[in-house]
């Protein structure tokens, strides 16, 4: 059984993507006691700074990564410095996924295409998540176990997967296609609780960034031309973690 870790990352109008980052039980195991030493690492070199700064301790299993906070320096990774930020722990992350040589899909929709194609469409979320589970049974075998970050639509959206679970619907998947090999629905949680959904979170956010540049307000001494540098070669990691994979936005 492969197990599927699932997040997503979307632009308004423009881009609603998922990603899966798929494994089997040793490398679940493996990633998720790599991402503790980093949190470990981060938790032990930044302890008395966060205190100097008046916040409260914060234990490793409570660094949760998060790639907007992350990468922008936002809540508690305000005062890590911004080059440890990405060199010590984004960077090593995309690392880990790298030589556990874990398997990473992303689908999503093109809002714009859409919107153009139909005059009623289906919700750009529901067609993403299905289209991105449907990609991944296409391209791995056996049974599959689907596990994604907590969203405030998560019972509608387990409906509409449990329904194709059962039987084909049109537009959702491909003609007469089914989610017959996942054994299961689709379970939600808090991602701070699973560092395989952040792992998820830390790629899929990448891949939605270069979908299409967009305008940010760069406050201090973060300037946007070592923000785009650092974006790009983050990025580039990440396209090594999803060579051969399937990439791309429908319609």
């Amino acid at each position: 059984m492969k197990i599927v870790y699932v997040d997503e990352s979307a632009k308004d109008n423009e881009v609603y993507l998922f990603g899966g980052l798929v494994v089997d039980e040793q490398q679940c195991e493996n990633v998720s006691k790599r991402l503790d030493g980093i949190a470990k690492k981060v938790a032990k070199d930044y302890a008395k700074i966060w205190f100097e700064a008046g916040k409260d301790y914060r234990p490793f299993e409570a660094i949760e990564f998060h790639a907007v906070k992350l990468a922008q320096g936002k809540d508690y990774w305000h005062e890590v410095d911004r080059g440890y930020r990405i060199e010590s722990v984004y960077k090593k992350v995309l690392q880990v996924l790298n030589e556990e040589q874990v398997k990473f899909f992303l689908n999503g929709i093109n809002i714009p295409l859409l919107k153009q194609r139909y005059t009623n469409p289906y919700p750009e979320r529901d067609l993403a998540l299905a289209h991105l589970l449907c990609t991944v049974q296409e391209q791995t075998e056996g049974h599959l176990l689907a596990l994604a970050d907590d969203h405030y639509t998560k019972k509608t959206s387990r409906l509409k997967i449990e329904s194709i679970r059962h039987y084909s619907r049109s537009g959702y998947c491909k003609p007469g296609v089914t989610l017959k090999n996942y054994l299961d629905t689709v379970f939600f949680g808090d991602s701070l609780n699973s560092r395989l959904i952040q792992a998820a979170d830390m790629v899929t956010y990448l891949y939605c960034r270069r979908w299409q540049q967009e305008k940010r307000d760069f406050k201090g001494h973060e300037s946007k031309d070592w923000y785009e540098k650092e974006m790009k070669e983050l990025f580039g990691l990440a396209t090594q973690i999803t060579v051969n994979a399937s990439v791309f936005p429908y319609y």
